[in-house]
């Protein structure tokens, strides 16, 4: 290799990694520019499947994040040709889609070994962190690439090298016989699970895994080495008293051993499901706001008309009592509407400065006298507590709303404990208690009651308009906490 030669390699591999961007809008590639601009790496456009093979002929990538409905080459056809490039085939492919949920062409997706396939629209540190971890991959096997260059006589030296190059990404490595006997592992640096060398070596899937799991991965085991093609799968272990999922990629490396590539994507999943749980409740947001208003338009004109007949009423107890009924029933439907439009923030807010503590010391009397007899009421309030803008009316409809849950939630009594306080969301408080916020400086308010809970699958639907988990009969049309929602919402 001459001067030059190797003054280009060098070049290469001290540059910032390159993410390629495959999709036919611009706005969607500007959108994934700006969500990747904090990471430290080269983010090149392509606007069609041609495109993005030009780019892949002159140029190494860590990561291609690749669109998978688009005109003329789809996503599907682009990746089959990138496989097919000797440059290219094992670079990581991530497809992203609006609408596509296909389950014949997700399975496509990861047979031509996808990463990973998301769904707009796309939360900024989520692609952000899956991008992040191939890039760090992709700079520290260039780095190694680095170290072969300077120096190959001393093999161990590169070895261990690599070796804790391997141990800095976020899996844990095995290698596994084809009878399932573990001959090595490298921990993950990131793991919080105990990893010892006596708890693996020697041992077989079946001492270590859950018995569904182990026969899922010895059967994995065998159709890899046949086929020689990666297979992957995900299992449930409880660990230490909570659920833990893991994802597996299993390769063949030796005619009668594998590599397994295990990561915990319990956080992960976390997170897809709060993902899914928002999209859902902005969906029926959506569909809930058309429909108030339109149902508003009507209410206008029946209040109309019903107004049309008391000017032209010339008495009678039985059409007066039929112009009430008419009248209660309209202010009965504006109130559903108003309800609808604060779960889908579609209120006009009356924004002013609000301290919370004043807030709940304002309905102070009211809460007394909500739970009766059997409830007893407690504050919790945090001293020179910061104020908020918000809208005052609906903050105290907030508090109500909860109170009145939680009093509902104890029949035969108990204590009502309404609190605020000040907390500060930084990036390991985000991470561990997996929050769909933005980090900083926020006001809580809680309201905490010692009555019967709720189940797992109550929690799910709890903010959903007209979900009730009260008795037929008892007052509550399921839009309390849709309300709550909607208000907390409004004001981020």
């Amino acid at each position: 290799m001459n001067v030059k030669a190797l003054a280009k390699k060098q070049e290469q591999i001290e540059a910032p990694a390159r993410v390629l961007l495959v999709d036919d809008r611009p706005t969607n590639l500007e959108l994934l520019e700006f969500v990747l601009e904090p990471l430290e790496q080269i983010t090149v456009r392509a606007n069609s499947g041609e495109e993005a093979l030009s780019h892949l002929l002159k140029e190494q990538y860590a990561v291609i994040l690749l669109d998978v409905l688009m005109p003329g080459m789809d996503g599907i056809e682009t990746a089959r040709l990138i496989r097919a490039q000797r440059q290219s085939q094992d670079t990581p492919i991530i497809f992203v889609t609006a609408t596509d949920r296909n389950e014949g062409r997700i399975r496509d997706a990861y047979s031509l070994g996808a990463v990973d396939y998301v769904f707009k629209p796309i939360i900024p540190d989520i692609i952000r962190a899956k991008v992040s971890v191939f890039v760090e991959l992709f700079s520290a096997k260039r780095r190694l690439d680095q170290l072969l260059h300077k120096s190959k006589a001393d093999n161990r030296s590169l070895l261990s090298v690599g070796r804790a190059l391997l141990t800095a990404i976020p899996d844990t490595i095995f290698r596994i016989q084809r009878n399932g006997t573990y001959l090595d592992f490298i921990p993950a640096a990131s793991s919080t699970h105990s990893l010892m060398e006596e708890h693996y070596l020697g041992k077989t899937v079946n001492d270590i895994l859950p018995w569904d799991a182990a026969g899922e991965m010895m059967k994995l085991i065998q159709r890899g080495l046949d086929e020689i093609q990666v297979q992957r799968m995900e299992w449930v272990k409880n660990e230490q008293g909570k659920q833990c999922i893991f994802e597996a990629r299993i390769s063949p490396c030796r005619t009668d051993e594998v590599l397994v590539i295990v990561r915990d994507i319990t956080q992960q999943r976390m997170t897809e499901k709060q993902v899914g749980t928002a999209q859902r409740l902005e969906a029926v947001g959506r569909v809930a706001a058309g429909v108030a208003h339109d149902f508003n338009n009507v209410l206008m004109v029946i209040q109309s008309y019903a107004g049309f007949l008391r000017d032209q009423f010339d008495g009678g107890e039985e059409g007066e009592a039929s112009l009430k009924a008419i009248t209660q029933g309209i202010e009965e439907a504006t109130g559903l509407t108003n309800q609808l439009l604060a779960f889908s923030s579609g209120q006009t807010q009356a924004l002013e400065i609000v301290n919370l503590n004043n807030a709940i010391t304002d309905l102070d009397k009211i809460l007394h006298q909500l739970g009766g007899e059997g409830v007893e009421l407690f504050t919790e309030v945090t001293p020179n507590l910061p104020s908020i803008k918000a809208d005052l009316t609906q903050i105290k409809q907030v508090v109500m709303n909860l109170a009145v849950n939680a009093c509902d939630a104890m029949p035969e009594g108990g204590k009502l404990t309404i609190g605020t306080s000040c907390v500060k969301l930084d990036e390991h408080t985000v991470r561990d208690k997996n929050l769909l916020l933005p980090r900083g400086d926020y006001v809580m308010l809680s309201v905490r009651d010692t009555g019967t809970g709720m189940d797992r699958e109550t929690q799910e639907h709890i903010f959903e308009p007209f979900y009730t988990t009260k008795e037929e009969g008892r007052v509550g049309g399921g839009f309390g906490l849709a309300t709550v929602y909607g208000i907390i919402k409004q004001c981020d």
